[in-house]
C-alpha cells in the first residue's frame, strides 16, 4: 500500500541522516539540525530512532561520539591526547566526555590511551 513507500523513504532518510552524523561527529547537533538536515519533524525522529535504535536521536548521536572516542583512543597514535580525541569527537566540555565516556567503558580516557600506547 501507500504506507510501505513511505516507510521505504523515510527509513533511508534515517540511514542518510546517521550517515550525516557520523561524518559530523565533531559538530554540535541538536534536533534542531537533525530536522533540517532530514526533513522529518522532531517528533517523527524521535519515534523513527525510538524503533530503529531504541533511543533517542540524542542519545544516539551520543553513543556515536562516544564509540568514535574508544576506536580513536584505543588506536591513538603515540601525539595522541584525550582532549583532542574529546574535540573531534564533539565534546567542548573535557570532563562531560570523561565522565560520559567512563560511564560506558567503565574506564577514564586516559587509561584506554596509554594502553593503546603500550
Amino acid at each position: 500500500g501507500e504506507d510501505e513507500g513511505k516507510t521505504d523513504d523515510r527509513s533511508r532518510t534515517i540511514s542518510h541522516l546517521c550517515d550525516f552524523v557520523t561524518a559530523n561527529l565533531d559538530q554540535s547537533m541538536s534536533l534542531t539540525t537533525l530536522e533540517t538536515v532530514s526533513g522529518l519533524s522532531a517528533r517523527v525522529l524521535q519515534n523513527e530512532f525510538q524503533k530503529r535504535f531504541g533511543c533517542s536521536p540524542i542519545q544516539w548521536i551520543k553513543q556515536q561520539r562516544l564509540s568514535h572516542a574508544h576506536d580513536l583512543l584505543t588506536t591513538g597514535a603515540m601525539n595522541t591526547t584525550v582532549a583532542d580525541v574529546a574535540a573531534v569527537c564533539g565534546y567542548s566540555n573535557f570532563s562531560e566526555f570523561s565522565r560520559q565516556y567512563q560511564e560506558r567503558f567503565g574506564q577514564l580516557p586516559s587509561k584506554t590511551l596509554k594502553k593503546s600506547k603500550n
